[in-house]
């Protein structure tokens, strides 16, 4: 379920595990799972704070999401080698693939914020450019968040020729 909705100036919407703070009136993009990397550059009207719940940190993230649900082409359950946890593995659609190795090819030692209808899922530092249009999100999920991760990307995603 994609929403959008409106953020008036200042005002701190409350989404689940994080607080999205902003001083404009840009929609907040929401869905199954949205990826905003570190705000990078010098116009802070591009950026908006991200505010996990429970800690006291916050991160500058660029407003325009670098991947958002319809980016996604496919997604499945996988398991690490080390200790069988579960993680997601994805691929992006032509269109998600360009935009996420423009985005970490320009965020190398950044970090991408991966979000989950407002809840910060993790939060990795880029090492390299990821041109792929292919990863692995390791978040410590039980089988049932993966399995309920997984579902909700492939309910949300869209138009697979992209």
């Amino acid at each position: 379920m994609n929403h959008r909705f409106t953020k008036a100036t200042k005002l701190m919407m409350f989404m689940g595990a994080v607080t999205l703070v902003s001083a404009c009136d840009q929609p907040i993009s929401r869905g199954a799972l949205t990826f905003y990397g570190e705000c990078i550059g010098e116009v802070p009207a591009d950026c908006m704070t991200v505010m996990p719940t429970g800690t006291d940190q916050s991160f500058q993230v660029n407003k325009e999401p670098i991947i958002e649900p319809h980016h996604f082409a496919d997604a499945e359950i996988a398991t690490t080698p080390f200790n069988n946890e579960p993680v997601i593995a994805f691929a992006l659609t032509k269109e998600g693939t360009v935009r996420f190795a423009e985005a970490s090819a320009a965020r190398i030692g950044k970090v991408i914020f991966m979000l989950d209808e407002g809840h910060l899922i993790t939060a990795p530092t880029v090492r390299e450019a990821i041109t792929s249009g292919r990863g692995q999100i390791v978040a410590g999920f039980t089988d049932e968040q993966a399995e309920d991760l997984v579902a909700r990307i492939l309910a949300n995603r869209q138009g697979l020729s992209n």
